[in-house]
């Protein structure tokens, strides 16, 4: 599915510690900031591996004492992604209504799931999680938010063949072609629920708040490598015979975007602070 620079992604990042960082808890309530300002270096030259950082980040608060070790791990042969599959074909009416995947029970809080999923992120991963509607012995479930639960899957078995899960196409994206996402046929895929039935969206909530602040952390990055690049470059170009460094309006334009890079780097680091102590209390309460 993907290229050997891809997978090398994978044993930089876990070496590193671009997600361990925050659970190993060296600097403590700073512990996420650190982490934080190595993604930021790390972003801009990942080819988007941030994108599986950030769901195998946002998952270890799902409960999975299964997989825990393994997402934190900087062993990088231990090390597990995670992939977050939600949108479905009919997604363009919501999750509440566009979620058509199926849970048949079959024991020991294990599942089948039959669905279609148009847009599953980080198709390479080991693991993921994915919203499907339990149905009962008759084949009924609820429609609407209400019916969504959140369940946990592998996406191989031991021997290492997929779970019943059929790649129907990679999406041929432009820019993010090395970022495999995938619409996959889920034909009796075993998973396992992890979330109150119907209280699947509000589960995978804690996901999708850590994936913002990667994709946010990311955008930044991105602004200061350009802004790096620009710099560099001002030194070398002329126009009309002077360097564009000694042109007062190109000068004017990066100094106006440094000063929203900045601005966006201090407003992400204080958002990310509050939000670890807000957990923070949480596990506390928890406890």
């Amino acid at each position: 599915w993907t290229c050997d620079s891809w997978k090398k992604q994978k044993v930089i990042s876990a070496e590193e510690g671009i997600v361990s960082i925050a659970y190993e808890r060296k600097f403590h309530e700073y512990s996420r900031l650190y982490q934080l300002m190595k993604l930021y270096l790390y972003a801009p030259s990942s080819g988007l591996y941030s994108c599986p950082l950030a769901m195998t980040d946002g998952l270890t608060d799902s409960l999975i004492k299964e997989a825990y070790n393994r997402l934190i791990t900087r062993d990088a042969n231990r090390f597990w992604t995670s992939g977050q599959w939600m949108t479905e074909k009919a997604g363009v009416f919501g999750i509440a209504n566009g979620t058509e995947t199926i849970a048949v029970p079959v024991g020991n809080n294990a599942y089948r799931l039959y669905g279609y999923k148009w847009f599953s992120s980080a198709a390479d991963s080991e693991i993921t999680l994915t919203l499907a509607r339990v149905s009962d012995m008759e084949g009924n479930f609820l429609h609407g938010t209400r019916g969504l639960t959140l369940f946990f899957l592998k996406t191989r078995d031991d021997n290492g063949a997929l779970n019943n899960i059929n790649v129907v196409k990679l999406k041929d994206k432009l820019g993010t072609r090395q970022l495999p996402t995938a619409e996959l046929l889920l034909d009796g895929t075993l998973a396992y629920k992890i979330s109150e039935e119907g209280r699947g969206v509000a589960s995978i909530a804690h996901m999708l708040h850590v994936t913002r602040i990667y994709n946010a952390i990311s955008a930044v990055g991105g602004m200061r490598r350009i802004l790096l690049y620009s710099r560099d470059y001002m030194h070398r170009r002329k126009v009309f015979g002077k360097h564009l460094f000694e042109i007062p309006l190109h000068v004017q334009t990066l100094s106006r975007m440094d000063v929203e890079t900045r601005a966006s780097l201090i407003l992400l680091f204080e958002v990310q602070f509050l939000y670890n102590l807000i957990i923070s209390v949480s596990n506390v309460l928890m406890c």
